[in-house]
């Protein structure tokens, strides 16, 4: 898998793990999302995230991150 942009890996991640049933579309959905939050907290500076906008996503970002080990570690 390569990528040359941060959008790119977003790219080949549905290509090599949702489309072949490795993530789930929601993971995949998950993953750009996170994505999109961190370039609006690099470069908004009138941007700050919320308690209650951040707790939602924290199991769903641990249960993800231990499953792209799982796979990545697999590979």
């Amino acid at each position: 898998m390569k990528a040359q942009t941060h959008n790119g890996v977003v790219g080949q991640l549905g290509l090599n793990y949702v489309s072949k049933g490795l993530l789930t579309k929601d993971e995949g959905r998950l993953y750009s999302r996170l994505l999109q939050h961190r370039i609006t907290g690099d470069y908004n500076d009138f941007f700050d995230f919320e308690r209650e906008d951040v707790l939602p996503l924290l199991e769903p970002t641990r249960k993800l991150l231990a499953k792209l080990e799982s796979l990545l570690a697999y590979q």
